[in-house]
């Protein structure tokens, strides 16, 4: 009951407070810096290899077999 005298008496008090708090909000948020997703540079490995006339399942077993045996000559890929 206090404080809703208090804002009776004194209405503008609470309207200039609600109004610093909205602007100290905006100001801080602008100034935010967000790092939800931080810049790292993974190295990457990218291999084509296209088989024409396989079915899928074909193609999986063939590249299970064959990606191991090239890769394993890079030395920074961990399997």
């Amino acid at each position: 009951m206090r404080i809703v005298k208090l804002d009776l008496k004194s209405p503008y008090k609470f309207v200039v407070m609600a109004i610093l708090i909205v602007v100290r909000r905006a100001t801080s948020i602008s100034q935010m810096r967000t790092d939800i997703f931080p810049e790292i540079d993974i190295p990457v490995v990218t291999m084509i290899w296209t088989y024409k006339g396989m079915e899928t399942s074909e193609v999986s077993l063939t590249l299970c077999r064959l990606i191991p045996k090239p890769v394993r000559v890079i030395q920074a890929v961990h399997f």
